[in-house]
């Protein structure tokens, strides 16, 4: 398991071996592409592969934040979608074959706050990776200009960086499905953590249930899919 704050990884480590578990903690801060590039070398050298990656990493600004919305897109996006995107990037080599991908997104991302021209570019079957970043890019450009509204865009920073997200699973899933692996985005819920000032109507554990279960799908499972409480929610009809 990996986290970019050591003290609290080694403590969450730390529970998780006197509950049975065997489990080891590596610092990863995803926001940081030298601490993503040392991560994937421990990996492949300590472990030679991944049999299944739960990308959890998430950041989203407090409603009473001060920042200026403007200045909200860049950080955010930064961590949820390009910090999400270059560890999955980094590391999709050494999956193994029929290996697992559960990536955490929101039905903050759900596609109907998109606009139509958006949604069609974001559910076009030959999408690619690139092209997702380009529209990230853009996004960010758009709302740091105060023009975002007119470009199709939606108003929240952190339901565009989770839709972005969502639409990058499945390219991944595309990419990955020749060798087994299959690649799944969640919602988790409003559960009760620290990014939600421990407000939420379920607990972190009752969360999780749906990002663990991605990872251990049977083989012949559905890949590319939104889940939420155990089930695909196609995304398309979000």
């Amino acid at each position: 398991m990996a986290c970019r704050n050591p003290e609290l990884g080694q403590k969450a480590a730390a529970d998780l071996i006197e509950d049975g578990c065997n489990v080891s903690f590596r610092p990863l801060d995803i926001s940081d592409p030298q601490s993503i590039q040392r991560f994937a070398t421990m990996i492949k050298n300590e472990f030679g592969g991944i049999d299944m990656l739960v990308n959890n990493a998430g950041f989203a600004f407090k409603g009473a934040d001060p920042t200026p919305f403007a200045k909200q897109a860049r950080p955010t996006l930064n961590i949820n979608y390009f910090g999400t995107v270059n560890v999955c990037e980094s590391l999709k080599s050494l999956i193994k074959d029929n290996g697992r991908v559960s990536i955490v997104s929101s039905t903050s991302g759900r596609l109907s706050i998109f606009a139509p021209n958006v949604r069609a570019q974001l559910l076009a079957p030959t999408l690619t990776t690139p092209e997702i970043t380009a529209m990230a890019n853009g996004f960010i450009t758009d709302v740091e200009a105060g023009v975002h509204a007119q470009r199709g865009w939606p108003g929240s920073t952190y339901g565009a960086s989770k839709g972005f997200v969502s639409a990058y699973t499945r390219v991944l899933a595309r990419e990955l499905q020749p060798r087994g692996v299959l690649v799944n985005c969640c919602c988790p819920g409003y559960c009760v953590t620290d990014m939600t000032s421990r407000r939420g109507n379920r607990s972190a554990a009752e969360g999780a249930k749906t990002p663990a279960l991605l990872a251990t799908l049977p083989p012949g499972a559905p890949t590319g899919e939104f889940w939420v409480d155990g089930a695909v929610r196609h995304w398309a009809q979000t």
